[in-house]
């Protein structure tokens, strides 16, 4: 029989005997994916760009929006957008390009998208179409000592037909939607060994 004694500094057993044997404990931490400023139970974070008539003479055209997420695991991040429409008519859309940044530069020090992970073609970092923002997710990796991360999400209009000009203005209110799912990636190795029990060997027959 041994007595279990826990402390910060080492964990160790004292048996009946009178022997200390070292033990290792793991404490699980259920996963924390919390968007702040939503309903904590959800994944999900949305908001609403827009533009309007008064902002004349302001190159390039565009609206950006902060979310910040809170998260102890990796994360994929999954965006669902629709372009620039015409607050009264939404048959009238502009041209609309996305872009997404975080504020870890790439510092692996940092919760944040590494360069490997990221892709300027889906809009990390650079402005794509609609149609491709984010097309296979977001990879943000979590980082021991930072649980958060901000991600900025701008959206532009540009000239129609697929110019690379940014319109200088517009006529009337336009809305952008942009909505954000933060997926938790949960099937990596726990961050504790795993304490399994000792193989025992088949007793050996004697003359062997």
């Amino acid at each position: 029989m041994c007595l279990i004694c826990l402390s910060i500094a080492a964990e160790s057993a004292r048996c009946s005997d009178g022997t200390m044997q070292t033990v290792r404990l793991g404490v699980y931490v259920p996963p924390i994916v919390r968007w702040l400023g939503t309903d904590p139970q959800s994944t999900t974070a949305s908001a609403v760009l827009t533009l309007r008539p008064d902002a004349l003479g302001s190159l390039p055209l565009e609206v950006s929006h902060v979310f910040r997420l809170l998260m102890n695991v990796d994360v994929v991040i999954d965006a669902r957008v629709t372009p620039f429409r015409d607050r009264r008519d939404p048959s009238d859309e502009l041209d609309t390009y996305w872009q997404i940044v975080d504020d870890a530069d790439g510092d692996r020090a940092r919760t944040g998208a590494l360069p490997q992970g990221a892709g300027a073609e889906e809009g990390y970092g650079a402005y794509v179409p609609t149609h491709m923002f984010l097309r296979e997710g977001l990879y943000v990796t979590h980082a021991p000592t930072d649980g958060a991360v901000k991600l900025t999400v701008t959206a532009q209009a540009r000239s129609r037909g697929g110019d690379s000009t940014a319109l200088d203005r517009v006529a009337r209110v336009y809305d952008a939607q942009v909505t954000l799912t933060a997926l938790p990636q949960t099937g990596r190795s726990p961050a504790y060994p795993v304490r399994r029990a000792p193989r025992l060997e088949p007793p050996r027959q004697l003359g062997q």
